[in-house]
């Protein structure tokens, strides 16, 4: 399931690539960014979905918001295993909670298999969008 939004780049200036996680800037018009400060929750919370591609500031595009997703970038700590639920990190990647323990922030999904620790990245099930 996909999400049309429109990329603003944060006070940040932060690019998306394909994989990349996208917050919420402002909900009322669909507005996105990968600045995860300039969330409207300024936390993780605000997690809305996955950049499918490079975006130019300002334009509109298309964000995965439920589904599998192969490349999801993630913080490079090379710890998550399948089954973890993800969560938004820093600008642009996701972090992991352990499948034992209860996540405190938004879900963005669950990881699918182990991390590739060369690419930074994880296969992921995408469960932000409506059921």
């Amino acid at each position: 399931t996909y999400q049309y939004v429109q990329l603003d780049n944060g006070a940040g200036n932060i690019a998306t690539t394909a994989g990349a996680v996208a917050y919420i800037k402002t909900l009322a018009t669909f507005i996105v960014t990968g600045d995860m400060s300039d969330g409207v929750t300024t936390q993780a919370n605000s997690v809305c979905g996955i950049f499918l591609g490079v975006i130019t500031d300002q334009r509109y595009c298309w964000i995965l918001v439920k589904g599998p997703y192969a490349t999801l970038d993630t913080d490079g700590d090379d710890d998550i295993v399948q089954g973890d639920a993800l969560i938004g990190g820093t600008d642009v990647v996701c972090e992991s909670v352990a499948s034992a323990t209860a996540p405190t922030q938004r879900i963005l999904g669950y990881a699918t298999a182990d991390d590739v620790n060369a690419d930074n990245t994880v296969a992921a099930w995408v469960t932000v969008g409506p059921n």
